[in-house]
């Protein structure tokens, strides 16, 4: 099979659609300054930056390396060290600055009924034969409401 065969059997080589050869095509400028860039850099750069340049294009990027698992349970340790020591901080801050009332704060947090949902109406009592029928409680609580 010729390659000329194989490129037309094939879709991707072809191209998303054919351009006029006066057409400036943007996506193979881009890729051509990003090219001209690299030959600029030093060679351990250059690797980095053409791999980079094909996890761009879909390449799957390379697996990180393992670590040995104590030094990765005392990386834990100290970033879980480091998260306390500054909530602790922020608790000194916060203690040191304004305070509220406790009363305040009750009053804030109001109980939601059995039946509630975020604000929303609920149904009082119970329907049988397109019949409502309320009991004493859910009485009262909507001449409380009133």
């Amino acid at each position: 099979m010729s390659r000329r065969n194989f490129q037309n059997k094939n879709h991707k080589f072809q191209s998303k659609r054919k351009l006029d050869p006066d057409e400036f095509d943007l996506e193979k400028a881009r890729h051509e300054v990003f090219q001209l860039g690299i030959k600029g850099f030093s060679d351990k750069d250059k690797r980095t930056a053409k791999r980079e340049l094909a996890i761009r294009l879909g390449a799957k990027p390379k697996k990180q390396r393992g670590k040995n698992i104590q030094q990765h349970l005392q990386e834990i340790r100290e970033r879980k060290q480091k998260e306390r020591e500054q909530q602790q901080q922020q608790q000194q801050q916060n203690r040191s600055g304004k305070t509220k009332n406790r009363k305040s704060q009750k009053l804030s947090t109001k109980k939601k009924g059995l039946n509630e949902v975020r604000g929303m109406d609920y149904q009082l009592g119970k329907y049988r034969n397109g019949v409502q029928y309320l009991s004493r409680q859910d009485i009262e609580k909507i001449q409380k409401k009133k």
